[in-house]
């Protein structure tokens, strides 16, 4: 059952963030998105091709607005923390997780990730 509801949870999150970018569509993926992410502090807008993974690990304050096509990815170990009232361009990428390169031996898909910290302030 929970693979199902995974399936159907990532379906309706392609529609709501590929949604225009009208009040409608940036309210649906504030209420998408408000109950997963870490913290939200309040009202957020949005525009179409909002992204965000593991919004566990990702906090947005209030009347923060992000542009069209604004990825924020957090990966599995990193934080992203984005202060009241922050406005986010459009094509923005934000990642909090990069590839390792330590070994010039290996290919750097190989060599796993590392995570950090973001934090973009009021």
């Amino acid at each position: 059952m929970s693979r199902i509801a995974d399936f159907l949870t990532s379906c309706l999150e392609k529609v709501i963030c590929s949604g225009p970018s009208n009040r409608f569509f940036s309210n649906m993926r504030w209420k998408f998105y408000r109950n997963s992410l870490r913290q939200c502090s309040g009202l957020f807008t949005s525009f179409t091709g909002l992204w965000i993974t593991n919004p566990k690990n990702v906090s947005i304050g209030s009347g923060v607005s992000l542009n069209t096509h604004v990825f924020v990815g957090a990966g599995e170990q990193g934080e992203i923390e984005v202060g009241n009232n922050c406005l986010i361009g459009p094509y923005v990428v934000i990642r909090a997780e990069d590839h390792r390169f330590d070994s010039l031996e290996k290919p750097i898909r190989e060599q796993g990730h590392k995570s950090g910290k973001i934090v973009i302030e009021d």
